[in-house]
């Protein structure tokens, strides 16, 4: 008799923890709301705004709002930018997967307890034109799901968030930064056939034909003036120009400026503070330019050390910050396009 309470209790102990770690998706004893975005509606997502507590400082709310622009999507507040088309429509997917499946509470005196008052919770609403698509404050994940409720409506509920489908939270918790779109350039390096690059060095001229690269660089006289460029250069390399396409055909940011970094930040005069590069492509009368400025004084954990600022010509005037490898690229000096020397 011992023995069969014993193998009882461990058979209730172990059914307890199967579904504390993987509740079961039985169907509720209550018909709960359907929140899940319906896929015809997906591709009519107009705005999202994702409101929580600043990483920063959680007594303030952070907004974040991104509006559909065009094909693009952008980020009209808290400041004016583009955003990640990518991550944008990540989040649109997984509003599809949004299955709420039990009922925790139902009053609202947890709420606070739980992260889903209206200072502690993340609040998502995504809109059809003027009509909201979906809206739902998320809190705490507890081992019966992502914590939620539905505003106009008591108690708490529980989203499935586990398996490959349900809620994705990182996807709606990203940091400002991170929602930014971080792509620069983007081209196909054999489409490339020119090259210039200028500097306090000089300017740098590169040509392909027939798929081999030349080079002609013209230093500035002691006038200031542009002197002839030389014909004969021996020891060029036409690797280093490969090296150049493969850093920049698919240059992305490292880190952000704002409006008031841009005086400080020289790209207004690029060719004497660092560089400019110019790239003409293939079947394409518009090339594709790069200032590098100063400097940068970001201070952040994106900011690489010595990293500078930088700006594309035709661009949406963000001000970024490229690495100082990549950076480098735009004031080099002539030794760094040529075979290096053996010892």
């Amino acid at each position: 008799m011992i023995v069969a309470i014993v193998v009882a209790a461990f058979l209730w102990h172990l059914s307890g923890r199967k579904q504390a770690d993987a509740p079961s998706l039985t169907a509720p004893s209550e018909k709960l709301p359907n929140i899940a975005l319906a896929d015809a509606d997906a591709g009519k997502i107009t705005r999202i705004e994702l409101t929580r507590p600043d990483d920063d400082d959680n007594s303030r709310m952070l907004r974040i709002a991104i509006e559909k622009q065009g094909a693009d999507w952008a980020i009209t507040q808290p400041l004016k930018t583009r955003a990640s088309t990518s991550k944008v429509e990540a989040l649109i997917d997984n509003l599809k997967n949004l299955y709420l499946w039990t009922v925790i509470d139902r009053g609202d005196g947890l709420y606070d307890q739980y992260d889903l008052s209206e200072t502690k919770a993340l609040h998502i609403v995504a809109w059809k034109g003027a009509e909201k698509a979906t809206d739902v404050y998320c809190g705490k994940s507890i081992a019966r799901g992502q914590l939620a409720r539905i505003p106009g409506k008591e108690g708490i509920l529980a989203l499935v968030n586990w398996g490959q489908k349900g809620y994705q939270g990182f996807l709606y918790t990203r940091s400002l930064r991170s929602w930014r779109e971080t792509s620069i350039l983007k081209f196909d390096e054999d489409a490339a056939i020119e090259v210039e690059i200028t500097n306090r060095n000089g300017v740098f001229q590169f040509s392909k034909s027939s798929g081999a690269w030349t080079g002609s660089f013209a230093k500035y006289r002691k006038d200031g003036k542009l002197g002839q460029p030389e014909q004969d250069w021996q020891k060029f390399d036409e690797g280093r120009i490969k090296e150049l396409l493969r850093a920049y055909h698919a240059l992305g940011a490292d880190d952000f400026g704002d409006e008031s970094d841009k005086a400080g930040s020289g790209v207004d005069r690029a060719d004497q503070t660092g560089g400019i590069i110019r790239i003409r492509l293939q079947d394409q009368a518009s090339e594709q330019t790069i200032r590098v400025g100063r400097l940068s004084d970001k201070a952040s954990r994106w900011a690489p050390k010595d990293g500078r600022w930088a700006i594309r010509d035709g661009g949406d005037g963000t001000l970024f910050v490229l690495s100082p490898w990549t950076a480098g690229w735009a004031m080099a000096g002539v030794s760094k396009f040529e075979i290096a020397d053996r010892k």
